[in-house]
């Protein structure tokens, strides 16, 4: 009663995605990498609700979900993952530009794969595909764009990385949303908080 039925239907989800994929590796953290993935469905539901968004509350388990290609990537694929991790410290290109070229595929496509396979509805496979690229999605532009955001402000939280803001997010990004940085830092605080006390229930 006191989280209705779509929250808990989500916690559930992501509590089980979790359970599903957290596989050891040496690459990144998985504390960091979940960090990463509740900061971003947290701060994606904050926004698509102010932007009054249809289907707003998927936005948390889209935003849990979008990055799961990445373990994927680092369980097939751990050498070229070190790659790109190295290249991306070394260097100012995106994350899914260097697997792009190292791997001839970027996580938001393997994720994208996976939850097609774990029958997740197309909105879900869609946004997570498009997400490095929002400018490119044939649907749900703004749920994309949403996500876009919400990922970069993520990584630059949790992540390693020495890109800036302005590297991490695409211009199509703000032009999508017709939003400003103000704005989204506006909500930054509450999407913190919520994060860390998220964080308390689902990783031990």
């Amino acid at each position: 009663n006191l989280l209705g039925i779509g929250t808990l239907h989500d916690m559930v989800l992501g509590a089980s995605a979790m359970s599903a994929l957290d596989f050891p590796n040496d690459i990144v953290p998985l504390k960091t990498f979940w960090q990463c993935s509740i900061f971003s469905g947290v701060l994606a539901r904050l926004l698509s609700n102010e932007l009054k968004i249809r289907k707003s509350d998927s936005m948390f388990v889209i935003g849990l979900l979008h990055d799961i290609g990445h373990l994927i990537i680092y369980s097939k694929y751990p050498n070229q993952a070190k790659q790109v991790l190295t290249s991306k410290l070394e260097g100012s290109k995106m994350v899914h530009d260097l697997e792009q070229s190292i791997l001839g595929f970027h996580y938001g496509q393997i994720g994208a794969s996976l939850m097609a396979q774990w029958q997740l509805p197309l909105n879900f496979q869609v946004i997570t595909y498009y997400q490095p690229t929002p400018a490119y999605a044939p649907e749900h532009p703004l749920a994309t764009a949403v996500l876009h955001l919400a990922h970069a402000y993520a990584q630059k939280s949790y992540a390693e990385t020495s890109l800036t803001m302005e590297q991490l997010i695409s211009p199509s990004a703000w032009e999508i949303l017709n939003l400003s940085p103000e704005q989204v830092e506006a909500q930054l605080e509450k999407a913190q908080e919520t994060s860390a006390e998220m964080e308390k229930s689902i990783l031990k």
